[in-house]
């Protein structure tokens, strides 16, 4: 039998209006404030959602016994005071990790909510969860309980590693974090006429590659609605500054981030 290894990130959304929105309660289903002034977040902070999510995820045994892992993508909405609904699944490799993903975000405490011009907003909250199996080591099924990774079960990187990591200790870090790298993208994202004329807008899912050194290659759009969205979203990957990279093993690594980015238009 398989030893399970389970793994958890959170996936950044940015969303990126053609103008600056008003105070207004928000009811779209995927709107997400760029200009905002605080971002939601698990009471006690990332570290806390998960050590949450590690004690609470139990890998179904029908997916341990088949070999079936991968990434389960779940989104919520956090309402002005905190609470969880809405909870769906965007994508899954299995109707049973689909389950229970969404079992144990809904088991969720009252998050702090987003704040937008003094004021909580509703929000949607992106969370992709990994289900990955480790075969290393036999253990029963009966013992397997989702665990985030102890730092002694970690592999080591060597100095002149020149992997990519797609799962990591430490993930990868934009200079002063997620509310810097939000306001790096609304400062330099431009909204394509042509898409903005014919209201084109959408998510752009962007893949790249963190260097050692924290500088970006590999810059990719992996799905989007329009090319020019895409175009224009790699164009500002592209200029990010270097990163704090990943840290795998005590060593600093390559590492794959994807950054969902929302080009939403306001009904302004």
């Amino acid at each position: 039998m398989k030893k399970l290894l389970f793994v958890l990130s959170v996936l950044w959304v940015a969303s990126l209006t053609s103008n600056a929105q008003d105070d207004k309660k928000v009811n779209e289903q995927d709107h997400v404030f760029v200009d905002y002034e605080e971002n939601a977040q698990f009471p006690g902070g990332e570290q806390e959602c998960f050590k949450f999510l590690a004690a609470n995820v139990k890998y179904p045994a029908e997916c341990i016994e088949k070999g079936i892992q991968g990434r389960v993508i779940v989104s919520f909405t956090i309402d002005t005071d905190g609470t969880i609904d809405e909870i769906k699944t965007m994508r899954s490799p299995d109707p049973l990790l689909t389950k229970e993903a969404e079992r144990v975000v809904a088991l969720m405490p009252k998050w702090k909510p987003f704040m937008q011009n003094g004021k909580p907003v509703r929000s949607r909250y992106t969370l992709p969860v990994m289900f990955r199996l480790n075969t290393d080591k036999p253990q029963k099924p009966d013992s397997l309980k989702a665990n985030a990774p102890a730092a002694g079960e970690a592999q080591a990187a060597s100095p002149d590693d020149d992997r990519i990591y797609d799962i990591v200790e430490t993930n990868a870090e934009f200079p002063g974090g997620q509310n810097e790298c939000y306001k790096f993208l609304a400062s330099q994202v431009k909204y394509p006429v042509k898409c903005m004329q014919e209201g084109i807008q959408g998510r752009v899912i962007v893949s790249f590659v963190v260097n050692r050194d924290g500088s970006i290659v590999e810059v990719k759009a992996t799905k989007s609605p329009h090319p020019a969205l895409s175009k224009e979203a790699e164009r500002v990957i592209s200029l990010m500054p270097k990163w704090k990279p990943a840290v795998q093993g005590g060593k600093t690594v390559r590492s794959r981030f994807n950054l969902p980015v929302m080009f939403r238009l306001s009904s302004n």
